[in-house]
């Protein structure tokens, strides 16, 4: 089966995310703004927020943008609007329930924070195990948000059953060695954690 792409427009793009049904998309330019499109990719509306790590409930409704160096923005009304909620982080990742409840961001240089109302307020974790702050890549979750998984360039890989209030090191056999850069976290572990969620 052959597809067609289209774009928004020409420029480098970082950060995507979708609703389940792709009808609503969210899509981030490298070093410009945040695009939110509800009509499956046909059109384009600039949000003006500053580029991040981008993520939505399954159903598109609720939207989020971790803006590095600013607020983490939250929508709830499929992008319409926008509300700065959390302080400002150098934001590297978001992860989204797919009600939209949960949340979980990574902070570059900093902790993982979580939140179990739609981003209206976090509460910022210790670091995951012992490992405190660090320098981390991405972050994805379950569906329910229970499940999470985050990695950075030194601190290998961890995960979590509990909303992020516990973190463990696992010992898969195909990341050794552990200590890899795990920029493309979600595209590579995400199956982890909805089909072996059993073993973290």
């Amino acid at each position: 089966m052959a597809y067609t792409w289209t774009r928004p427009q020409s420029s480098y793009w970082r950060y995507a995310a979708t609703s389940a049904d792709g009808s609503v998309m969210i899509a981030a330019a490298y070093f410009t703004t945040v695009f939110v499109s509800t009509n499956g990719g046909a059109g384009w509306t600039d949000t003006g927020i500053a580029t991040g790590p981008v993520a939505c409930s399954a159903d598109g409704s609720k939207m989020y943008i971790a803006s590095p160096g600013a607020a983490i923005y939250v929508s709830s009304n499929y992008g319409a609007a926008w509300t700065a909620r959390a302080s400002s982080q150098s934001w590297s990742g978001i992860t989204s329930s797919s009600d939209g409840v949960r949340l979980a961001a990574c902070v570059w240089g900093g902790y993982i924070w979580t939140s179990a109302d739609s981003g209206l307020s976090w509460t910022i974790r210790g670091g995951p195990g012992s490992a405190g702050s660090g320098t981390w890549y991405s972050i994805a979750s379950s569906s329910n948000g229970a499940k999470l998984i985050v990695g950075g360039s030194d601190l290998y890989v961890w995960t979590s059953t509990d909303y992020g209030v516990n973190w463990t090191q696992p010992t898969w056999d195909f990341l050794h060695p552990p200590n890899h850069y795990f920029q493309l976290l979600p595209i590579l572990l995400i199956q982890t954690l909805t089909d072996k969620g059993n073993e973290i």
